[in-house]
C-alpha cells in the first residue's frame, strides 16, 4: 500500500490551500497565504506545492531522487513555471518545510548524500597531476568509508519508514505522525 502523501492530491490546477487548509496553522505558512495578492491565492498555492515536491519522499514525487539543486531547478520550471524563481526570500519556509517533512536522520542522510555528490563532482573535474595526486588519492580512498556511513544511514532511514517509528528517540516529522 502506498504511503500517505500530500502529493496524492496534486493536480496543476488544484489550490493547495483549499485541499489542505490545516497548513495555514503554522504562522510561516499563514503569512505566505495572507501576503498573497494573486487571484485565488494561486501564487502561494504553487509555492506550497513546490515546497512539498522538494521534501516529499513518497512514490508520488517524481523528483524524489534528484539532488536538491537539480530538484529546485526542475520544480521551478515544472511547478512554478518560472525557471528563474528566486527562493532566497523563502529560505525560512524551505527550512521549516524540511523540518515538517523529514526526520533528523533523513535530513542528515540527504545532507551527506548532497556532499557525496559534490565530492564526486570534485573528483571528476579535478586534474590529476603530480601536484594534486596525493590529495586526490586521499579523497578517493576515503570516499569508500564515507559511502559505508551513508549506506548505514540509508538503512536507518529505510528501517524508520518500514517500522513507522524512530531510532534513538529522534522526534518524528509531521509527515510521519500523519499530521498533514
Amino acid at each position: 500500500m502506498a504511503e500517505a502523501s500530500v502529493l496524492a492530491n496534486y493536480e496543476p490546477l488544484n489550490n493547495f490551500w483549499k485541499i489542505f487548509p490545516s497548513f495555514r496553522a503554522p504562522k510561516l505558512y499563514n503569512d505566505l497565504y495572507e501576503e498573497d495578492k494573486s487571484k485565488g491565492k494561486k501564487r502561494s498555492s504553487d509555492i506550497m506545492w513546490a515546497l512539498v515536491f522538494m521534501f516529499d519522499k513518497t512514490e508520488y514525487n517524481p523528483y524524489k531522487t534528484l539532488q536538491m539543486s537539480d530538484k529546485i531547478e526542475v520544480i521551478n520550471e515544472d511547478i512554478l513555471d518560472d525557471a528563474k524563481f528566486d527562493w532566497e526570500p523563502y529560505r525560512r519556509l524551505i527550512d521549516f518545510t524540511e523540518l515538517i517533512f523529514m526526520t533528523e536522520i533523513e535530513r542528515t542522510y540527504y545532507a551527506y548524500l548532497e556532499k557525496m555528490e559534490q565530492r564526486r563532482k570534485l573528483i571528476e573535474t579535478s586534474e590529476y597531476s603530480l601536484s594534486t595526486a596525493d590529495d586526490l588519492d586521499k579523497i578517493i580512498k576515503s570516499t569508500d568509508t564515507i559511502r559505508k556511513e551513508l549506506d548505514n544511514l540509508k538503512k536507518i532511514v529505510d528501517q524508520q519508514e518500514a517500522d513507522g517509528r524512530t531510532k534513538g528517540d529522534i522526534i518524528e516529522s509531521a509527515r510521519e505522525r500523519k499530521l498533514f
